[in-house]
């Protein structure tokens, strides 16, 4: 009897010890993923074993609650180079950020440069517009009428301004003569400007001796001219008529009869034509400011692209050490241990 009592709990005791297949844990099935079940060949590259939460095998997780569920693990997120967000924002401000996806910042950055861009354009064609309107003013046929120069010229004349010159150098109008040591000079090289021969080479745009007498004569102040005439159709030509009073006198409606060396302004069209000027300058100077931004905003959006990279690789830094627990469903700071064998 006792022999047939031993037999009986040594039975019961393997039995209790015996698992079928479908009841190995779930961690240990973890291990017993082979070639059995998957039905495939040894992989000829070297397999790697990370443990960390939850575990993977040669890239494929395997969650807590299924230890037989096998899925890929998601491919994370490359890091963006922060040299190639300057170089895009360099070139487009905007692509930078967009590049880093930072998406609003990108938008910003590129509607500036819109606006930026058509702001400038507007006023630089705007100011272009007003350079042809104010050369245009001023190379005009002069018109004919009481007070005006009636001598077939241009609104703004060299030769008028020439023969004026020659005028008020060689009359009583040269005010203080007694006191300008060079007077006499000054009137011998002023009579000779109102010939016939110097006006026709003022004709001809050529203005060599008309300079020549800019540089002598002397104003009611006792100083010399300002500038001496550029040559026509340059900048500065265009520049000096409406900006410096001696050259009022070439102006078709100038008040002859209160012309002299003291180069006081009597005439309206000087007066138009020097607003119209500077409407034109600060036109292109506004063009210009904003050209300037425009440089600063790509230098503004390199250094956001730059920053904005940064964050974008700290966001996936950052989310590549926070995983969720399978189990507890928590996220928590990971460690990861690869093994090679």
């Amino acid at each position: 009897m006792k022999i047939v009592l031993a037999l009986f709990l040594a039975v019961s005791l393997r039995a209790s010890f015996a698992q079928t297949p479908s009841e190995i844990p779930k961690r240990q099935r973890l291990i017993a993923l082979s070639n059995e079940q998957t039905n495939k060949p040894e992989p000829s590259a070297m397999s790697v074993l990370r443990l960390n939460r939850p575990l993977v095998i040669d890239g494929k997780r395997v969650a807590y609650e299924d230890a037989g569920e096998v899925e890929p693990t998601p491919s994370p997120k490359k890091l963006r180079s922060p040299v190639v967000a300057a170089a895009f924002s360099a070139i487009a401000p905007g692509a930078g950020e967009f590049y880093a996806e930072s998406y609003w910042r990108s938008a910003l950055f590129f509607a500036a440069e819109v606006a930026l861009w058509a702001t400038a354009i507007h006023y630089q064609n705007k100011g272009h517009r007003g350079e042809r309107e104010f050369v245009a003013f001023a190379d005009a046929p002069a018109p004919n009428g009481t007070g005006f120069a009636n001598d077939g010229g241009t609104r703004w004349d060299a030769v008028r301004f020439a023969r004026r010159l020659s005028e008020i150098y060689t009359t009583e109008r040269f005010l203080n003569s007694g006191a300008v040591s060079n007077a006499n000079q000054i009137r011998q090289m002023a009579a000779e400007l109102g010939t016939e021969t110097r006006l026709n080479e003022i004709r001809n745009r050529d203005y060599r001796f008309l300079n020549s007498f800019e540089r002598i004569a002397v104003a009611a102040t006792g100083a010399t001219l300002s500038h001496t005439l550029p040559p026509y159709g340059d900048q500065q030509y265009y520049e000096l008529i409406g900006k410096y009073s001696e050259y009022a006198i070439g102006w078709y409606d100038y008040d002859v009869s209160r012309m002299n060396n003291r180069f006081e302004i009597h005439s309206q069209r000087y007066l138009e034509y020097a607003s119209m000027r500077g409407a034109a300058n600060r036109d292109l100077k506004t063009a210009s400011t904003f050209f300037s931004l425009v440089v600063l905003n790509h230098a503004l959006s390199v250094i956001d692209a730059l920053i904005a990279t940064n964050q974008y690789n700290d966001r996936v830094r950052a989310s590549l050490q926070i995983q969720q627990d399978a189990m507890t469903q928590s996220k928590r700071p990971t460690d990861s241990i690869a093994l090679a064998f």
